[in-house]
């Protein structure tokens, strides 16, 4: 399951430090588009608690939300 990682401190991300969470957690970025604020990230079996433990609250933690798309298309009454 994807989780978004979300900075909550006031200054700059330390981006080594971060990295060096994610590889001791086995965590994969799959979207790093955000970076170094927002990170999209594949725990793959990580424990979400263990994870935030190891931030030290540094960084909030989300599941990710899917939405789908309504269908606005035009439909015939008869």
């Amino acid at each position: 399951m994807n989780y978004i990682l979300k900075y909550a401190g006031s200054k700059s991300p330390d981006e080594n430090k971060l990295n060096s969470i994610l590889r001791s957690n086995n965590v994969k970025i799959v979207d790093g588009s955000m970076s170094p604020k927002m990170l999209l990230v594949d725990l793959g079996g990580v424990d979400v608690n263990k994870l935030q433990v190891a931030m030290k609250g540094e960084w909030d933690v989300f599941p990710e939300k899917k939405y789908g798309v309504p269908d606005t298309r035009r439909k015939i009454r008869k």
